[in-house]
């Protein structure tokens, strides 16, 4: 926990239930158990695997999946760039995005298209033509 405040985005349905939670518990936190007390890391443990159990999610599934399969996606399907993903996630730089989620720099087409781009000769400049020279090695 950083203690600073942090935006997140959540689906329409979420946002119904936070508002009415927010409504019913003006302060303080909104997740709570039967008793009024907060969530606590073990109760969301216990129905996590209640929703394992039941077949609602899949057995590898943990908590962090979600948090790393919207990052993954939001880098491999371009409509987000590494930067605005590191501050959605809450990171202050883009290392630990790169490093953690970003496999489509890890992917094979994606190498390649990088390694095609880089070989691909500049451009004809008009009225000329691309001139290439032989680099001698030293002896």
């Amino acid at each position: 926990m950083t203690g600073k405040d942090r935006l997140i985005g959540v689906a329409d349905e979420l946002l119904e239930i936070v508002d009415r939670l927010s409504k019913l518990y003006p302060e303080g936190p909104i997740f709570r158990n039967t008793y009024g007390r907060r969530w606590t890391i073990s109760a969301m443990f216990v129905r996590f695997e209640s929703a394992r159990a039941s077949k609602i999610i899949r057995e590898e599934v943990v908590p962090y999946s979600y948090r790393h399969a919207w990052a993954t996606h939001a880098l491999e399907n371009g409509r987000l760039d590494v930067y605005e993903v590191a501050k959605a996630l809450g990171h202050q730089t883009i290392q630990i995005v790169t490093l953690h989620y970003d496999h489509s720099r890890k992917n094979a087409a994606h190498l390649k298209d990088i390694f095609q781009r880089a070989r691909r000769e500049k451009p004809v400049s008009p009225g000329g033509t691309a001139k290439t020279r032989k680099r001698s090695r030293p002896s």
